[in-house]
């Protein structure tokens, strides 16, 4: 075997032991990526939720009565 073939299969293994050693941060978020984060029972998440309450406030002023929304 030659010194450059040497070296080069030494480089691919202490490259590979590294990628190997390398960790990945925990993620943070549900543990269960099919359930929303909302109200349980709730279809629509609690930021979808209030970006549409937000909106429609925007466009309607005073449509909303106690907090909820009414049907135009």
């Amino acid at each position: 075997m030659s010194i450059l073939m040497r070296l080069s299969s030494e480089s691919k293994r202490v490259s590979a032991i590294a990628f190997a050693s390398w960790v990945l941060p925990t993620p943070v978020g549900p543990k269960n990526m099919n359930e929303p984060i909302g109200r349980p029972g709730s279809l629509i998440p609690a930021r979808l939720r209030l970006i549409a309450l937000t909106t429609f406030s925007s466009l309607h002023p005073g449509r909303l009565s106690s907090g909820a929304v009414h049907p135009v």
